[in-house]
């Protein structure tokens, strides 16, 4: 098997059913952010790994070197940014732990906010 970009696979799935239980649970009492199709596919790929070694989406210590320079904050190499987009006015009011749905209000996860900032789409073309 080929070694996973960074060399280690990163697993963001929840196990077992008691667990996903107790997050459905705790997402209830969360600031709940609808994710667009571009965020659910990007989210599904950080849970299974494919975007190893990202763990989640990107803080701005991996954004801005990325978009700057094409390498995460610890100097591997990444050319894609993988952000969560929030409306400017909700950004505030977020908190530190969110709860993420899908189109049709199905929780997809729950996110730990490290930061929140803008991001340049023009610097990032």
């Amino acid at each position: 098997m080929i070694a996973p970009h960074g060399g280690e696979l990163t697993n963001r799935t929840i196990e077992p059913a008691a667990a996903q239980r107790e997050l459905h649970d705790e997402a209830k009492s969360l600031r709940a952010l609808t994710l667009n199709a571009r965020e659910l596919n990007d989210l599904e790929l950080i849970a299974n790994g494919a975007l190893s070694p990202l763990s989640g989406f990107m803080s701005r210590s991996d954004y801005d070197p990325v978009v700057t320079s094409m390498r995460l904050g610890h100097g591997l190499a990444w050319s894609i940014p993988v952000v969560l987009g929030v409306d400017r006015e909700d950004a505030p009011t977020i908190g530190s732990r969110a709860a993420l749905y899908d189109g049709d209000g199905e929780l997809c996860g729950v996110i730990d906010v490290e930061d929140v900032y803008e991001y340049d789409k023009v610097r990032e073309a």
